[in-house]
């Protein structure tokens, strides 16, 4: 303890001569840590309060007290600042020619034999003299005080014993059941051996421990834990007397782990198409009670980020027109438990490509029938792709375009064959198309073309009215009358068609493309026709003949 300033003396009649400032005090600190943040650990001298007048000298300044310090480590970092301060006061001041006072010592400062870092500061820093006016004068100063780097202090019946955890540094913690805890640190006690103990008892009594087997160093980690449970260290110094010291305890609060962590099942989308919302498909329960969440994407089921939208929440909708595979996890946190769920895949097909009906359409005349149709395969040019290379087919068909119904007869093959109906005038008009399916739950999905398909009626009515003919060699025939045909598409084209003795063969007659005909002169018996034509349909009138009479 530093001693206090020696008083001055004064003439009878005058002012009272100011006393000697106090000296510095006593400062013990006995700790695991030290945590400056720039504050002062000071024991510091006092000075006196004021000048004095008349003939009257000034007190002297306080001498610096002692500070001890035993502690394990300071704080990293700007933490670690501190000043420990054993300076000396500074003299008294006067305004006479009487004496000014002196300054006091400074103290001295013990600490154990660990390095200090920059930031901590010494000081023991005798005071200054006082000042003497009007003559100017300055006091004797104290002189500068010291340091030791031995201390070790002698405890009697206390051991400085005491644990924490190494993550709060306090004596609460708590840990999930599924998470082996850390480690329980204890202070370097003043000698002794160690036995650590625990209890699973609430709120335990002394008679609640017992000793964990194994358990005697300095440190403590207990592993995995299934319930709240406390610990504490016991230290133990042989010697007259025997010493035991028993530290107050941790206690770790154990949180069951979190359970029902599961989410929405893997699906399967086309390329641009929303995929449905990931759910809960279970309740969670334990942790504490409380959670959050953090959703988590991939695109290669390697490296997960927080997608863009909203992913804090117990659902998730994965971004809308979903164009690439993706993988998806959420994480759940409550308390000091933390569990990721199983990773769904959302798998994305590829849109179907080169659905296509590769005939061309269609008409025929009744009786005839519809060439096959057929259409794109993965084996045929183009290829039919996209999807998952699996394809399911439709064949549908509609009366006026708009309503469509799945085909008649076999519908599900890579081809269709048209069935034809009872003929009906004026024509039966078929429109077909082919859906192709493929992926989970039929996700992609292709429609073709139209192709139309027309089914005519027969020709009627196609008749030469006019009748056998006599004529004389040379001359010409009257005109051949044809009626007008019936069915068909309505549109009709003609040829007429000539036979003879000289030559017997039905042939057709160059530019004979009306409904009627004009024969020329003729010098031989000759029978004629006529050809009707209307799309795909065709009919040959029964022919007539015109006799020629030789001269």
């Amino acid at each position: 303890m530093g001693g206090g300033g020696g008083a001055s003396t004064y003439e009878a009649g005058n002012t009272t001569a100011t006393p000697g400032a106090r000296g510095g005090g006593i400062i013990i600190i006995i700790c695991d840590t030290l945590k400056g943040n720039g504050k002062i650990i000071t024991a510091a001298g006092g000075s006196p309060g004021t000048s004095v007048s008349g003939n009257t000298g000034a007190g002297g300044g306080g001498g610096g007290g002692s500070i001890a310090v035993y502690l394990q480590s300071y704080s990293s970092g700007a933490a670690s600042a501190i000043t420990i301060s054993v300076n000396g006061g500074k003299g008294g001041n006067t305004s006479n020619a009487w004496g000014e006072g002196g300054g006091g010592g400074g103290g001295l400062i013990l600490t154990n034999n660990i390095t200090a870092p920059a930031g901590v500061i010494k000081s023991v820093t005798g005071g200054a003299g006082g000042n003497k006016n009007p003559s100017p004068s300055t006091g004797t100063p104290g002189l500068d005080g010291g340091t030791l780097e031995n201390f070790s202090p002698l405890l009697n019946g206390f051991l400085y014993n005491s644990i924490r955890s190494a993550v709060t540094g306090d004596q609460t913690d708590s840990i999930c059941s599924n998470m082996a805890f850390g480690t329980i640190s204890g202070t370097i006690p003043f000698g002794g051996t160690y036995q650590w103990q625990s209890s699973t008892v609430a709120n335990p009594s002394e008679t609640d421990f017992s000793d964990i087997s194994g358990a005697t160093n300095k440190d403590y980690t207990p592993g995995l834990l299934t319930q709240t449970t406390w610990y504490r260290r016991v230290v133990t110094k042989t010697g007259t007397p025997v010493i035991v010291d028993k530290s107050k305890p941790v206690k770790i609060i154990v949180q069951p782990f979190i359970k029902n962590n599961i989410i929405g099942d893997p699906d399967t989308v086309c390329y641009a198409q929303n995929a449905k919302t990931l759910l809960s498909r279970a309740v969670l329960q334990d942790g504490n009670g409380i959670y959050s969440f953090r959703w988590k994407i991939s695109t290669d089921n390697s490296l997960f980020a927080e997608p863009a939208n909203n992913d804090s929440i117990e659902t998730y909708t994965p971004e809308p027109g979903l164009k690439f595979t993706s993988w998806y996890k959420r994480t759940v946190t409550s308390g000091r438990c933390v569990d990721s769920s199983a990773i769904v895949r959302i798998n994305v097909l590829d849109t179907i490509s080169n659905n296509a009906i590769l005939n061309t359409p269609q008409d025929i005349c009744f009786g005839s029938v519809f060439t096959d149709l057929t259409a794109t395969t993965t084996s045929t040019t183009p290829v039919l792709s996209g999807g998952d290379a699996t394809y399911r087919y439709l064949w549908e068909s509609s009366i006026n375009g708009s309503v469509w119904a799945p085909a008649p007869g076999t519908n599900n093959q890579t081809g269709y064959l048209p069935a034809e109906l009872p003929e009906r005038a004026p024509l039966n008009e078929y429109k077909f198309r082919r859906v192709v399916k493929s992926g989970m739950q039929d996700v992609c999905v292709s429609t073709s073309q139209i192709i139309l398909l027309r089914d005519y009626p027969v020709l009627t009515n196609n008749k030469v009215i006019t009748g056998e003919q006599k004529i004389c060699s040379g001359s010409a025939p009257a005109i051949l009358t044809g009626t007008d045909p019936l069915n068909g598409n309505g549109t009709y084209t003609f040829i007429w068609q000539d036979s003879s003795k000289a030559s017997p063969v039905w042939t057709d007659i160059t530019g004979s493309t009306l409904r009627d005909y004009q024969p020329p002169a003729l010098t031989d018996t000759t029978s004629y026709r006529r050809k009707v034509f209307s799309s795909s349909c065709s009919d040959i009138s029964k022919s007539v003949r015109v006799n020629v009479h030789k001269p």
